[in-house]
Formats: C-alpha cells, sequence, structure tokens
C-alpha cells in the first residue's frame, strides 16, 4: 500500500509523455488539408530522372541571378575548416576579381568598404 500512490504517478506521467511523443509524431507525419492544397504535385520517378538528365546536358546558368558586381575587397580568415573552402570557392560567381580576394581558404568573411 505504501508504493501504490509513486507508483501510479509514475505510471501516469509515462502515459502522458507516450501520448505526448505519439502527438508530436502525428503532427510531423501528417499535413493540414489547407496545404495540401497549396503544394505541387508529387514528381514521378520518370520526371525526376528527365529534369537530371536536362540538368546534366544543358546546365544551370544561377549567375543571372546574381546581384550586379560590387567594387568590394573580401578578406576571408579564421573558422575551423569544418565547412570547407566554399564561402571563398563562392567568390568567382560573385564576380569579385581574384586580386579582391585575399583567402585563408575559412569561413568568416568580413566586408572591406
Amino acid at each position: 500500500m505504501v508504493l501504490f500512490w509513486p507508483v501510479t504517478i509514475l505510471a501516469g506521467a509515462v502515459i502522458l509523455v507516450v501520448w505526448w511523443l505519439y502527438r508530436i509524431n502525428q503532427n510531423l507525419t501528417s499535413l493540414p488539408p489547407e496545404v495540401l492544397k497549396l503544394s505541387a504535385e508529387e514528381w514521378t520517378d520518370e520526371q525526376i530522372r528527365s529534369a537530371w538528365k536536362k540538368f546534366e546536358r544543358e546546365g544551370h546558368n544561377f549567375v543571372k541571378y546574381l546581384p550586379p558586381k560590387q567594387n568590394r575587397r573580401y578578406v576571408v580568415v579564421g573558422g575551423s575548416g569544418q565547412l570547407s573552402p566554399m564561402p571563398s570557392l563562392r567568390f568567382p560567381f560573385l564576380r569579385v576579381t581574384p586580386l579582391a580576394l585575399f583567402a585563408k581558404m575559412r569561413v568568416r568573411i568580413t566586408v572591406l568598404y
């Protein structure tokens, strides 16, 4: 009789936690009908393959979506190297001349005006 209330409270807490996790899972794995109306149709495997073949064949010219060139000088310093040199490798696409780039191929980017 001494352990009745602690066991009951513990069992109730476990049931509440399991119910809460179930509800979170349901909310994360389903979409509301309003969102389903706004979403596009799902692509078939054939559409995905044809889009990939088109991309391999023609490529994608994303340079037209970039902002206009600005006369700035960039110094890339610091960082641990965990993100690789990707920020520095993007500078040519931003129309930055090689002379304006002093890079140690790291993460932090400072804009010098």
